[in-house]
């Protein structure tokens, strides 16, 4: 149930600032208009929804976007109605909000450990999960961890604490 929040929270955070960047460039009156347009084109675009009218009126009403079914209706419909004019999003987008998502569901949360603040992430493109120290407001990857469990360290530069929370949490990294 928090993971889902999380996961509504970090959505919610991209569509406003999608809002925003609309508000800024075409002014609040248009943003405000179209703001449920663009909030359905933001779920497909992400893959929250298929594109096609029942999946999106199901989508509406069983997260209860609307009050009533008229609402609903007249969104979808000015939705396909201006589909042709809304642009695809990147393949560098889609990468940039996915690593977002990775910080925000992590496969171990984030946690003090000494003078780090540790967490262990998925990381698709290596095949690993990572062991990422967040306490500079960056990251830095101190441990990779593989299919078979083997820990590869990248920092070696750590306290004994911070090599058993690492050892303790150990997740082999499932494809």
């Amino acid at each position: 149930m928090l993971k889902e929040k999380v996961n509504q929270a970090f959505e919610s955070f991209n569509v406003e600032g999608l809002l925003g960047v609309l508000e800024e460039q075409y002014g609040r009156k248009f943003m405000l208009e179209y703001s449920d347009v663009f909030y359905l084109w933001y779920c497909v675009q992400r893959n929250m929804v298929k594109e096609n009218i029942t999946d999106i009126k199901n989508y509406l009403n069983i997260n209860n976007v609307f009050d009533n079914k008229t609402q609903t209706d007249s969104t979808v419909r000015r939705y396909f109605k201006f589909r042709n004019l809304l642009p695809d999003l990147s393949e560098s987008q889609h990468r940039r909000l996915n690593k977002a998502n990775q910080f925000l569901n992590p496969l171990v949360n984030f946690q003090s450990v000494g003078n780090k603040t540790l967490g262990i992430i998925k990381e698709e493109e290596t095949k690993t999960n990572n062991v990422i120290d967040i306490t500079k407001g960056n990251h830095t990857i101190i441990a990779k961890i593989d299919s078979e469990g083997m820990i590869s360290w990248r920092n070696f530069d750590l306290t004994e604490n911070q090599i058993d929370w690492i050892e303790t949490n150990n997740i082999k990294y499932e494809g």
